[in-house]
């Protein structure tokens, strides 16, 4: 799916949630203290990567610096930045995120509703465990997150999902985040396991996933094949080219890593460990010129980097 046919599923799923959501009426019309607007007010807020370049897409970058700062609860904003104080209400109302238009109809244990908050005691409440279960449209916000991954990826390759919030001892979700529970606690071999029984359709952030468990394995070659169907999905995808470079150089395939290495840097050129890593190749081969070049480019991106720095003087 292209970007646009992802941002307008989006749409379509907000206004899906909405028809599943119960109506305000005038016994619990919501007031106007704008706590939930508030960095104190929702202390709980996840706004994933799709819905913020949707917001961006929709209204413009303008405001989107200071709302990621806000969503990071760090207390240098106080109000959301998108609160218009002329209405007194949400100045994106229409493309206000997926965890805004849940605000007091449903939370997790791990949050709270504002004491002045006139949905307080009305709300329905979930354990984190069964956030997919409890809450309308999360399933489906998760599978469009998951086929957005290749257009943020480059900026953050750890995908932000929806969630209810808090740390589990237990895998839990779908095959996919319990696979990559298991990745997480060392367990690669049951994480590959839960994947290969899975009917999970094989989307780039999922084969991406695969790949990393293979490659945490010592399969590479195994590694090498995921990435590669990923990419006839997402050829732009430039954490994509980076792993299959780097899985292609540990099997042999050093001129094909090369090209993937290059397409990276092409998508990606602040990616310092591609950079040093084609230089690595060119000093091996004997290319101390190019060498020379790439390791310059990895030490203005990461001037401190000592290995860098020994690596250039052997050039």
């Amino acid at each position: 799916m292209s970007k646009e046919e992802l941002f307008h599923a989006l749409a379509d799923l907000y206004e899906a949630l909405g028809a599943e959501l119960p109506v305000s009426g005038a016994e619990n019309a919501c007031g106007t203290c704008r706590e939930c607007c508030t960095g104190t007010g929702l202390n709980l807020h996840n706004v994933t990567s799709l819905e913020l370049d949707f917001i961006e897409d929709r209204v413009g970058p303008t405001k989107l610096p200071s709302f990621r700062r806000f969503l990071q609860r760090d207390g240098e904003i106080a109000v959301c930045p998108f609160f218009d104080d002329e209405s007194w209400g949400c100045g994106i109302y229409p493309f206000r995120p997926f965890s805004c238009r849940l605000f007091g109809h449903y939370r997790s244990q791990e949050s709270r509703l504002p004491e002045v908050c006139v949905f307080r005691g009305q709300e329905q409440i979930f354990q984190t465990t069964a956030y997919y279960r409890a809450v309308p449209q999360a399933e489906a916000l998760r599978a469009l997150v998951r086929r957005y991954w290749p257009y943020q990826a480059a900026r953050a390759t750890e995908l932000r999902a929806p969630g209810g919030g808090g740390a589990s001892s237990e895998p839990w979700g779908d095959a996919l985040e319990q696979a990559l529970f298991w990745q997480a606690q060392g367990e690669l071999t049951r994480a590959l396991e839960t994947l290969a029984e899975s009917d999970l359709e094989q989307t780039p952030y999922v084969l991406y996933c695969l790949s990393l468990i293979l490659e945490g394995l010592g399969l590479q070659s195994e590694a090498a094949r995921a990435l590669e169907e990923a990419l006839q999905e997402a050829p732009d995808c430039a954490p994509l080219h980076f792993r299959l470079a780097c899985n292609l150089y540990g099997c042999g395939r050093r001129e094909d890593a090369v090209t993937h290495f290059e397409r990276t840097l092409d998508l990606w050129p602040e990616k310092t460990e591609a950079w040093a890593l084609l230089g690595a190749h060119h000093l091996q081969s004997g290319s101390s010129e190019r060498a020379r070049s790439c390791l310059l480019r990895a030490l203005e991106l990461e001037p401190a980097n000592s290995t860098y720095e020994k690596m250039l003087a052997m050039c």
